[in-house]
C-alpha cells in the first residue's frame, strides 16, 4: 500500500441517515477512509437501511431511539440491522429509552455478541436534578429522565454503571445460579485451574479431555 493510501486511514465512527440524498456516496467515502459507518437518527425504511448495511455500514446508533419505529408492514432499520449478521446494535438499557421487553427481544434476535450498551448521557446525568443546558435548549432532570420543555427526551440520565446493572438484574431470573429453570452456563476447571470444559445454555461448547486426571 502506498503512502497516499496509508495517510487516508482516518479511523473513527461516522453516523448517517441512508435515506437522505448523497448518503450512498458519503458512506462510500467514509469507508474508503477506514471509518466505521453507523446508521442512526434516521427515517430509513427496512430496504434503505438494508442497502446501507449491504454496502458496508456496520453499526446502529441507539436502536429504536431517534429512528423509524417498527411496523408489521414496514419493519424499519432495526430489523434490517438484525437481518444483517455483521451489524452491531447499540442499546440504551436504562428502562426509559427502551422498554425492558424491547431490550430482551433485540438481544434474543441479534445475539449478545452483536449488542453494545451505551448511555447517551448528557451533562445532567449522575446529578440530583434541576435545569441544565443541553445544546441550545434548557432541559430538566427529573428522576431518571432528562426532558426538554415539550416533553421530548433530551438524552440519557443513567450512567454506564447503572445501565450494566439493569442488564445484569434483567438476567437474574435465569443466570447466576445452579438451579432448575436457570441457564446451565458452566465452566469446569482441572486441578491446575485451567479451563477444561465449558457449557453455554446446557450445551457443551468447549472441552479439553486431557486436562482431567
Amino acid at each position: 500500500m502506498g503512502a497516499s493510501a496509508q495517510s487516508r486511514r482516518a479511523g473513527g465512527t461516522f453516523q448517517l441517515a441512508p435515506e437522505l440524498p448523497g448518503a450512498e456516496e458519503l458512506q462510500q467515502s467514509a469507508l474508503e477512509d477506514w471509518i466505521t459507518v453507523a446508521v442512526g437518527h434516521t427515517d430509513a425504511t427496512y430496504e434503505e437501511a438494508r442497502r446501507a448495511f449491504g454496502d458496508g455500514a456496520s453499526h446502529v446508533t441507539h436502536a429504536y431511539n431517534g429512528m423509524r419505529p417498527f411496523h408489521h408492514r414496514d419493519p424499519g432499520p432495526v430489523l434490517a440491522a438484525i437481518d444483517s449478521p455483521h451489524v452491531t446494535l447499540e442499546l440504551i438499557a436504562d428502562g426509559v429509552h427502551l422498554h425492558p421487553a424491547t431490550v430482551r427481544a433485540i438481544v434474543r434476535a441479534a445475539g449478545s455478541d452483536r449488542i453494545a450498551l451505551v448511555s447517551d448521557a448528557v451533562p445532567p446525568a449522575g446529578s440530583d436534578g434541576g435545569v441544565f443546558r443541553v445544546g441550545d435548549q434548557d432541559a430538566r432532570l427529573t428522576g431518571d429522565r432528562v426532558l426538554l420543555p415539550d416533553g421530548t427526551i433530551a438524552g440519557g440520565a443513567a450512567t454506564m454503571g447503572g445501565i450494566v446493572r439493569n442488564v445484569v438484574e434483567g438476567l437474574s431470573d435465569r443466570k447466576g445460579r445452579l438451579a432448575a429453570g436457570f441457564d446451565a452456563d458452566l465452566v469446569a476447571l482441572d486441578n491446575n485451574l485451567n479451563v477444561a470444559m465449558t457449557w453455554a445454555g446446557g450445551r457443551l461448547v468447549f472441552a479439553v479431555a486431557e486436562h482431567f486426571n
